[in-house]
């Protein structure tokens, strides 16, 4: 029996995705990235699907609001949230 190679052996992540290793080569050659920012962050908090939400560590008395997809010198990875990469976590970029 031959490997095929358009096949990846890793276990599937809790929704089924994988990233085939023709869509790994084609990220490569992209030099893909996916930033640090606020959605992978340890501090905050998204409720809802659209892009705002709230910052716990930048506050004073109120959290202060920012945007998914904006980032600060202080992001802190979140496990949980990166997780949700679904396979692509090695394209996460460090923070700052």
């Amino acid at each position: 029996m031959t490997h095929d190679s358009r096949v990846d052996d890793r276990p599937p992540t809790a929704s089924g995705l994988r990233v085939l290793p023709q869509q790994r080569a084609m990220l490569d050659e992209a030099r893909y990235s996916i930033p640090a920012v606020c959605e992978t962050c340890m501090h905050s908090v998204f409720v809802r699907i659209g892009p705002w939400g709230r910052c716990n560590l930048h506050r004073d008395k109120a959290a202060m609001t920012i945007l998914r997809f904006g980032s600060c010198p202080s992001h802190h990875e979140s496990e949980t949230k990166t997780s949700r990469l679904q396979g692509y976590e090695e394209y996460l970029e460090p923070a700052f």
